[in-house]
């Protein structure tokens, strides 16, 4: 039998039944000058240098499976010194589709998200091989965010191909652009919300439906 929901269950399912308000808010920048954005997005860069420098002190691997998508993945929790945390998530995002998602923390705060979104489509054309060619699309997000749940600098860069090469290689070699954070980095940092709090599987696994689905 399943345990009594526990309080961390709770704040989880609070958390996203509130998505629909929170989302529905518009999220504004500081409006600070160049400067401050410029100060947030290099202390940044240096908490990330600081993670990539240092073995984690522990990892802690939660796969997870919502009947209502159906959808399954993995949730990968990476702690470190200092109140430094990661969490990585991989899922696949439908039939033609997957994404994986980095959150990184300090003190339980988000400080950058990475998110890479990939799918495939046939373009109704037959490849050299003989058979249906596709053609494949990887985009990444890049969100830098203040102390107060801000995003202060949004990159994005794409890449797409019919040939059968890395996609994720053939992206390093793309520049990124400057983007308006909108709603799909106010979605994205819900969840990084949810998935801190979110420490075991079954905890992962019920807010992802949540979030998704609805209760």
């Amino acid at each position: 039998m399943d345990p009594a929901p526990s309080e961390m269950m709770r704040r989880i399912r609070n958390l996203a039944v509130s998505l629909a308000f929170t989302l529905g808010l518009g999220l504004t920048q500081t409006g600070a000058e160049e400067k401050s954005a410029t100060g947030t997005v290099r202390q940044v860069r240096q908490l990330y240098g600081k993670i990539r420098a240092q073995e984690p002190l522990s990892v802690s691997k939660l796969p997870f499976h919502v009947a209502k998508g159906p959808m399954e993945g993995q949730a990968i929790r990476y702690d470190y010194e200092d109140g430094l945390l990661a969490v990585a998530i991989t899922h696949a995002g439908g039939e033609h589709g997957a994404a994986e998602e980095h959150f990184y923390y300090q003190d339980g705060r988000i400080f950058f998200i990475l998110v890479k979104e990939s799918h495939w489509v046939f373009t109704g054309e037959q490849g050299s091989d003989g058979l249906p060619e596709t053609k494949g699309t990887l985009t990444e997000f890049r969100y830098y965010v203040n102390g107060k749940g801000e995003c202060v600098q949004a990159l994005r860069k794409q890449v797409e191909s019919i040939k059968q090469v890395r996609l994720d290689e053939l992206i390093e070699h793309q520049p990124n652009e400057n983007i308006e954070p909108g709603p799909h980095f106010k979605r994205a940092l819900q969840k990084g919300k949810g998935l801190f709090l979110a420490e075991t599987s079954r905890e992962v696994s019920r807010f992802l439906e949540i979030f998704y689905f609805g209760d």
